[in-house]
């Protein structure tokens, strides 16, 4: 009588991210950013630079580009371990003097990442202010600080 041979099937398990992996904010996800929830109130939004001088402007702009582009280089979890003036800090999205528009479902216990970037007024006197919905590494941008009234810097 002939012999059976078994074969082994090639079973592939699929790993389950880690839960710090699955936050996105502590691992080595890189930031890309969304602009879904922009405020609607115009002191927070990019509509408060038509308030100001051309040059102003263009110098505003500038530092912020150039701060979504270095935020864009680096994981998550390397802003993180950084001081807040050159990192990302939190606060409480409640604390915010704006709100994110109507289309955002965000808590009052939720946090918001604010990231430092130059304007014309000098280094590091604009805010990002962005809210992390787990596990996305997409920082949803709401609002912009440029004259320091969008929350109590103490």
């Amino acid at each position: 009588m002939g012999q059976k041979i078994k074969l082994k099937e090639n079973k592939t398990k699929i790993k389950k991210p880690s839960q710090n992996e699955s936050r996105g904010c502590i691992s080595e996800q890189y930031p890309w950013f969304s602009f879904r929830y922009m405020t609607q109130n115009s002191n927070y939004s990019l509509k408060f630079l038509d308030s100001l001088d051309c040059s102003y402007r263009e110098k505003t702009l500038k530092g912020l580009y150039m701060r979504l582009e270095e935020l864009s280089k680096q994981p998550w979890i390397y802003w993180q371990e950084k001081r807040k003036s050159t990192g990302t800090e939190t606060i409480n999205i409640d604390q915010l003097n704006f709100s994110a528009n109507a289309d955002a479902n965000f808590t009052k216990d939720m946090k918001a990442y604010v990231f430092r970037f130059d304007t014309y007024q000098g280094n590091n006197s604009g805010r990002i202010i962005g809210v992390k919905l787990s596990p996305c590494a997409v920082l949803h941008i709401i609002g912009y600080d440029f004259d320091f009234s969008a929350y109590s810097h103490g």
